[in-house]
Parts: C-alpha cells; sequence; structure tokens
C-alpha cells in the first residue's frame, strides 16, 4: 500500500464534504425563496379574484342602471324627484324638547 494513499484520500474527503455542505446551504436558500415566491404569487392571485368580483359587481350594476327601469327609479328617487303632478312629503323626526305637551 501507498503510505500517502490515507492522506489524498482525506482531502479529497474533505473537499466533498466541504461542497456538499455548500451545496445544501444553497438548496435551502433556494427553497426559502421558492417557497417565498409561491406566497407573493399567492396573494397576487387572490388579489386579482377579488377584483374580478368587484369588476362583475361593477358591472352588474351598470347594466341595472342602463336597463332596469325599477333600478332607474328607484336611483332617481333616492335623489328626491318626484315624477310630475306627484307631491312628495317629508316627514322628519320631532326634536326633544320642542313643542307637544307633556
Amino acid at each position: 500500500m501507498e503510505p500517502h494513499g490515507g492522506r489524498w484520500r482525506s482531502i479529497a474527503l474533505v473537499i466533498s464534504g466541504t461542497l456538499f455542505v455548500l451545496t445544501a446551504f444553497r438548496l435551502v436558500g433556494d427553497y426559502e425563496l421558492y417557497q417565498e415566491a409561491r406566497a407573493i404569487r399567492a396573494a397576487r392571485i387572490a388579489e386579482r379574484d377579488a377584483l374580478l368580483e368587484q369588476r362583475t359587481r361593477a358591472e352588474e350594476t351598470v347594466r341595472r342602471l342602463r336597463d332596469d327601469p325599477f333600478t332607474q327609479e328607484q336611483l332617481v328617487r333616492s335623489m328626491g324627484y318626484a315624477k310630475p303632478g306627484e307631491i312628495v312629503y317629508v316627514i322628519t323626526p320631532q326634536r326633544n324638547g320642542t313643542g307637544g305637551s307633556r
């Protein structure tokens, strides 16, 4: 046997062990970045879905305001308008301490 064979084997083992540890650290770091990217992607998808739902509701409101006479009348009346010839009565609550008998 060669007297130096064990020494080279030990050196090769130390070098390969060091490379393995460095590779493992790099792999762990990459995995953490991957998980972070997945979380960001999931958050963006949820945000997109919420915006799509909001857009759908807005489109439905626009459609009702444009096409539905009942919705149009409700809007106009909520703004205080009346049809020609109608009399609008506004009932306000009586304030405490004014008027009336005790």
